[in-house]
């Protein structure tokens, strides 16, 4: 019934604006005006055709050279049958198939066992084994940089005219390690990871959108779309606290860590 319904409206929003019906049109047959409206479509269709069964090969396409225009978009689907013909182009179907069916089997299951937000689990365990993942998402963006400045500190402190004395005083590396090399090698990682937290949790709105977490992140992101300026505001303002916050933690750890700063 709703489709019933649904489509005199349908074709009456498309004739009240002409470019609409051209749009129309132009998809329905892309050939009346190939070199215009109907560029994209008609190329898209000679990339399908070119792929036939078993396609040209992958990497080998000739239409995403530049003749078919946005091929990064929905129509890479034209690339892939041009690339992995009709055959490539059956199995992403499958793919998609079998993906949305297990999505729909797992939401029915959960609707009978009424657990309809158990998506992350019940237990604390089973929460952070689904956590797992976005952790290491959001920690292996920032662990190279803060791994290299780390390893010049060590590097230099091994170095430095304290970890001599002490190696003169008779004293065991583990030791120089423990008490001089150590401390004073993680205090510049420290204020490198403070600097760029601010970075990190911009990084957060991200992992949040591709792992689907309910988070401040897609908060953010629904609100700008939605144009709710209150709700941005908040959320910035939290940000921006966090980031404060975590940069006088750095300085207090600093402090503590080294005796010779004072704040």
């Amino acid at each position: 019934m709703p489709i019933v319904f649904g489509l005199p409206v349908f074709a009456f929003i498309a004739i009240l604006e002409p470019y609409r019906l051209r749009r129309i049109t132009s998809f329905l047959d892309p050939w009346a005006d190939q070199l215009g409206s109907g560029y994209q479509l008609s190329n898209a269709l000679m990339a399908v055709g070119r792929g036939q069964w078993t396609g040209v090969g992958l990497g080998a396409s000739v239409q995403k050279l530049n003749y078919l225009p946005e091929a990064h978009t929905d129509f890479i689907f034209s690339v892939i049958a041009e690339e992995l013909g009709f055959v490539g182009v059956c199995g992403v179907i499958s793919l998609y198939a079998l993906l949305v069916g297990r999505a729909f089997w797992l939401g029915m299951r959960c609707v009978e066992m009424k657990r309809h937000f158990s998506g992350y689990g019940d237990t604390l365990a089973a929460k952070l084994h689904h956590m797992a993942l976005p952790w290491l998402t959001v920690a292996l963006s920032l662990s190279a940089v803060l791994t290299r400045q780390l390893r010049a500190s060590l590097i230099a402190e091994t170095r430095s005219d304290v970890a001599l004395a002490a190696r003169a005083r008779g004293l065991p590396e583990r030791t120089i390690f423990r008490r001089h090399v150590l401390p004073n090698s993680i205090l510049p990682t420290l204020n490198l990871l403070a600097v760029n937290i601010g970075w990190l949790i911009g990084g957060t709105v991200v992992v949040e959108q591709v792992f689907a977490i309910p988070g401040m992140g897609q908060l953010l992101v629904r609100a700008i779309f939605s144009r709710d300026y209150m709700v941005v505001q908040g959320v910035a303002m939290v940000f921006a606290l966090a980031t404060v916050l975590v940069n006088f933690l750095a300085d207090v750890l600093t402090v503590t860590a080294d005796p010779r700063v004072r704040l």
